[in-house]
């Protein structure tokens, strides 16, 4: 495939094409250009079953290195073979290409693929930390968090590996600089470049479409995000029945899909209090997502990352968990509730006060939103971003 002359970015994520379909998020990979920093972008899935490309868009392009074969022992037995073919024709590719740089969006196995592949063109490599994967892992297991062989410890020691190694070690928050010194990366090679988003639609409404069927004259508390243990999915529903115990003027909405949504539906089923107070309305895309939000005099956001953000854009009263980032948007008292980890009392008691306090959430979210746009806004990040590749061109 032919892309406009101009520079070129390798980008490795551990993900795949159809869960950016599915999520509705497909349309924002193609803003890994950077607003024009790069005339065209390679986006690999290296770890899929499909082997395709799909042009996205006229300067982006999806690229699937799977294994398409249908039995799960043989694409293990396989891995080996798949990974080393795999950076061979990739470095062949940014050669061919003419990609000036090479990105990995985790620390961890497409870390290493990224440093393999860099290394092999002569080209300069960075990695993004995206999460606490300790942390993660410590949630939700092995679906929280790489593992290599079954072991956290083991992907751990890939990570540093990794860390110690690329040009360039961008975390998305300050929280996770510690976690990247941990791992051996140098101090002088960490930049935090904060999350950036089109928060428009949030903000404005304009296009904003919320889901139908919600309970009229009630009070909106959401959750919108994966239905994951590391997102706390069972404190949720713990909330929701406490909560509903003792009053009726509120329904907690929650969107999304995940390994726990059949399970939470059928405990939703079974239990005559949660099915009065809350509503499981699957996956939603952005407009859908931006119209709950805006809905919303509460936001859940027990963990979050783009959620939490998009909850603040929104102008909703946030209620979370203190753990990984939060503070750096939900600052008790100000902009929402910051609890403890699994204080479900604490949260119940929270929600409840916005909801006998309406004014006060209201209150709350504008300072939320305002400091959201601050923090988040896309062109402020993007900015960075070009200053931080600018950077790592020259160092290569």
């Amino acid at each position: 495939m032919t892309f406009p002359p101009g520079r070129g970015l390798l980008l490795i994520s551990p993900s795949d094409y159809d869960s950016a379909l599915a999520k509705g998020v497909a349309p924002l990979l193609d803003d890994f250009h950077e607003d024009g920093f790069f005339a065209r972008v390679v986006i690999c899935f290296p770890l899929t079953r499909h082997a395709r490309r799909v042009r996205l868009t006229e300067r982006t392009e999806i690229l699937e290195c799977g294994v398409p074969v249908a039995r799960r022992w043989l694409r293990r037995l396989l891995a080996p073979l798949h990974v080393a073919r795999s950076v061979l024709r990739l470095a062949r590719l940014v050669r061919d290409e003419r990609i000036d740089a090479v990105r990995a969006t985790d620390p961890c196995f497409s870390g290493l693929l990224a440093l393999a592949i860099a290394r092999l063109a002569r080209r300069p490599v960075c990695v993004s930390i995206h999460a606490d994967y300790d942390k993660r892992h410590a949630l939700a297991g092995d679906a929280g968090a790489p593992v290599l062989l079954g072991s956290r410890r083991l992907a751990s020691l890939v990570e540093g590996f990794v860390l110690s190694r690329v040009d360039a070690v961008w975390p998305i928050r300050e929280t996770l600089v510690a976690y990247a010194l941990a791992r051996g990366a140098a101090r002088e090679r960490i930049t935090v470049i904060p999350h950036g988003a089109d928060l428009g639609l949030f903000v404005s409404g304009d296009g904003a479409t919320p889901p139908d069927g919600l309970p009229a004259g009630r009070l909106v508390v959401s959750f919108a995000g994966r239905l994951s243990r590391e997102n706390y999915v069972d404190d949720l529903l713990s909330i929701a029945r406490r909560l509903g115990s003792q009053r009726r003027d509120f329904v907690l909405v929650i969107a999304g899909s995940g390994d726990e949504e059949a399970r939470l539906a059928t405990t939703l089923a079974a239990d005559p209090i949660l099915r009065d107070v809350v509503r499981m309305v699957g996956s939603l895309d952005r407009p859908a997502v931006a119209g709950l939000r805006r809905a919303s005099l509460v936001a859940l956001v027990l963990m979050g990352g783009f959620s939490l953000i998009e909850a603040a854009a929104a102008g909703a009263a946030l209620v979370s968990y203190d753990v990984e980032w939060h503070r750096e948007i939900v600052r008790d008292g100000e902009t929402g509730r910051l609890l403890t980890e699994h204080d479900v009392d604490g949260v119940v008691a929270a929600v409840a006060a916005f909801l006998d306090d309406p004014a006060n959430a209201r209150a709350m979210g504008h300072r939320a939103q305002t400091l959201a746009l601050a923090r988040h806004r896309l062109d402020a990040a993007t900015r960075h971003k070009q200053r931080c590749y600018a950077a790592l061109l020259a160092h290569g």
